[in-house]
């Protein structure tokens, strides 16, 4: 594939990333449930630019959270098969 595809759709999966299927805007301390809605994490960090992924030594856009049984996580933003379902958000 050609650079200007991946430069597309990294530029177009940008501006959609952060948000769960349901449309709400993932943030910071956000409850979550995650591997088929099985296990509960908190949203800690956002990798959602290419130096955030470089980083994060990760290859794809997608969150860090923090969940009791496994310490830190890293979720995939673009897993349709099993995306991250939002519970509530953290009020300050």
């Amino acid at each position: 594939m050609n650079d200007w595809f991946w430069t597309f759709n990294i530029h177009f999966l940008m501006s959609n990333l952060m948000q769960y299927l349901d449309g709400h805007e993932i943030q910071l301390g956000d409850l979550v449930m995650f591997e088929c809605g099985q296990t509960q994490g908190i949203v800690d960090v956002l990798i959602e630019t290419e130096s955030a992924m470089q980083e994060w030594q990760v290859d794809t856009p997608g969150v860090l959270l923090k969940s009791t049984p496994f310490g830190s996580v890293f979720w995939p933003i673009n897993d349709t098969r099993d995306p991250l379902v939002f519970i509530s958000r953290h009020s300050s």
